[in-house]
């Protein structure tokens, strides 16, 4: 059986010397290496939130793209309907399809005026 190296005086007072030193460089090492992480962390948690903040806006941009796209689209489709009830309801001279034309005619008058209400309010954004 391998015996402990005999403990004298001295290395005992080494020990009670180096233990403290020891334990404070542990821990300062320990801060430098939590402060490292804890800026690259906050450097890329940047990194991610200024990527997130471009991705966002390019699909508010796309999104209100495609919002005035339906919304000309369906002005048109509306418009076309109403004149397509119009046109039948003069043929047939029934009251059921004038008052569809009525009916479809008011339905494309309000789009149109709420479309424009929209339009102005962006041209009115635009230029502030």
């Amino acid at each position: 059986m391998i015996s402990p190296p005999p403990s004298s005086e001295l290395t005992q007072q080494w020990l009670a010397f180096l233990t403290p030193i020891s334990i404070a460089i542990l821990a300062v090492v320990q801060v430098l290496i939590g402060r490292f992480s804890d800026s690259k962390a906050a450097k890329r948690a940047e990194e991610v939130k200024k990527s997130l903040g471009e991705a966002t806006e390019k699909s508010n941009n796309k999104i209100s793209e495609i919002h005035t796209l339906v919304n000309s689209e369906r002005g048109i489709l509306l418009g076309m309907y109403a004149t397509a009830m119009e046109d039948l309801a003069q043929v047939s001279k029934t009251p059921a399809a004038q008052k569809a034309a009525q009916i479809a005619r008011a339905m494309s008058d309000d789009h149109n005026r709420k479309q424009a209400a929209v339009d102005d309010g962006q041209k009115n954004t635009e230029e502030k």
